[in-house]
């Protein structure tokens, strides 16, 4: 197995009645901020989860290959790397181990 991390989810519901949808969707674009604060808001909460999410086996030699130039560790550009930084809304710990 790779490296693994933990994507979190957290399940929550609210029940609406058809027409209110209905109106909502009137009243607001579907693809607003206010329908979807309007849509989220009042949400019953009932867990958090988390589900292994495996890295895919090509990003650290991808990572390797945008800072040296090339996937190969013997690479003479070594003192030339592009720094990389990662953003990413995973676990600090995920992020290290695919910057190798």
């Amino acid at each position: 197995m790779g490296i693994v991390g933990l994507k979190p989810f957290t399940y929550a519901f609210k029940q609406i009645k058809v027409e209110d949808l209905n109106q909502l969707s009137q009243e607001y674009p579907v693809e607003s901020p206010e329908y979807r604060e309007q849509l989220e808001k009042d949400l019953i909460y009932v867990c958090t989860f988390g589900l292994d999410d495996e890295l895919r086996p090509e990003v650290p030699a991808n990572v390797q290959h945008i800072r040296y130039g090339e996937t190969e560790d013997s690479s003479v550009f070594k003192n030339n790397q592009v720094n990389v930084r990662m953003v990413t809304g995973d676990h600090i710990g995920t992020a290290k181990n695919v910057a190798v």
